[in-house]
């Protein structure tokens, strides 16, 4: 029980801290007067895309945007249907890729081909599956002050029913709190390129994706992990970009699998704190499990409550984040098995594919 009772206030400890910058965060009150580029890389996407561009258009921003949508070798409808679209929006450009120079992955390709035509200085981006809100671009880009080069943002899932929903959505709220909180406290690791903006200069100062070029996944992580200084960074924690999430147990591992291939190219250094977390975690489940008493069930309990309020209270901007807490016991459980054997798999893949 003594182990328990050391890993769970080691644990909270650290968890504290970075629910301190959520606590203290104050949102974004000015305007912005620069005009802004959105980029969106899409393959395949012609379920999704027209619904996209709706919710982008939605939002009124005075100085002006441009949409770049860069199709990447799509071979269903999406050629004929951005074509319409494009006639739709005058403020849309369509950029079509035939070809995949040889060792560049996919996604990484499509983005710098889009980045390369952005006219502003200031660069949005989303996924074709996701749905900005009407105060994405307004938010996103009055982030920006004379020396900000980068600016995360959080992407939850939508509500549903079931254990996997819940876990889904767990697992992004649980991962926000970290990479967002401790961005906010001045040690940017990784971002969500779902809703993500950066200067193009930084683009191009660091040279784009060459320092994570090896993965195929990566886009959003690895430049930020590889590049991005706290001093320089600025989050948004409540304007929240949402996605449709996996409904079966396979389709979501095989998205884990190809979005945790960038983990392992990650500087170790940045590493550091999230280790020192996920094992002081996995060290109050084992200790109690491994010497079950009724003292240490009750350490576990308090531990949860206290672990499950700091996340409840960082996510209370999501749509229904309380029903994934009425599980809490099954899903940080589950959860904790997933860094404990999915995540170590992941660094086993070698060839992951993007749809």
């Amino acid at each position: 029980m003594l182990l328990a009772v050391l890993c769970s206030l080691f644990h909270l400890t650290l968890m504290f801290r970075v629910w301190r910058a959520w606590h203290n965060y104050v949102p974004v009150r000015s305007v912005s007067q620069a005009k802004v580029s959105i980029v969106i890389a899409a393959r395949n996407e012609a379920e999704n895309i027209e619904a996209c561009l709706a919710h982008v258009f939605s939002n009124l921003y005075a100085p002006g945007y441009e949409v770049i949508v860069v199709d990447d070798r799509s071979e269903d409808e999406s050629p004929a249907l951005l074509r319409q679209l494009a006639s739709q929006y005058p403020n849309l450009q369509v950029i079509r890729i035939d070809t995949l120079p040889q060792g560049m992955p996919p996604k990484k390709h499509a983005l710098t081909v889009g980045i390369g035509v952005a006219s502003s200085e200031i660069l949005l981006f989303t996924d074709a599956d996701c749905r900005v809100p009407s105060d994405w671009v307004v938010r996103m880009a009055s982030s920006f002050e004379a020396d900000t080069e980068v600016v995360l943002g959080s992407g939850p899932y939508h509500a549903g029913h079931g254990v996997l929903n819940r876990l889904i959505r767990y697992e992004t709220l649980h991962t926000a709190f970290w990479f967002l909180g401790r961005a906010k406290m001045g040690n940017p690791y990784m971002a969500l390129g779902r809703n993500l903006a950066y200067r193009k200069s930084f683009f191009e100062r660091v040279g784009g994706f060459a320092s994570g070029i090896e993965s195929l996944s990566g886009d959003d992580d690895l430049l930020v992990n590889h590049h991005a200084v706290g001093s320089r960074t600025r989050v948004v924690m409540d304007v929240l970009v949402y996605s449709e999430p996996k409904r079966s147990w396979k389709a979501w591992y095989r998205q884990k699998l190809r979005h945790l291939q960038a983990g392992k190219w990650y500087r170790s250094g940045s590493m550091r704190y999230s280790s020192m977390a996920l094992l002081s975690w996995i060290g109050v489940w084992l200790a109690t499990f491994a010497n079950p008493t009724l003292a240490g069930f009750g350490v576990l309990a308090v531990f949860l409550l206290i672990r499950g309020g700091m996340l409840h209270i960082a996510g209370r901007k999501e749509r229904k984040v309380s029903n994934i807490f009425v599980i809490l016991p099954l899903i940080d459980c589950l959860l904790l098995l997933y860094h404990v054997f999915v995540i170590p798999v992941a660094g086993l893949i070698r060839n992951p594919k993007w749809n």
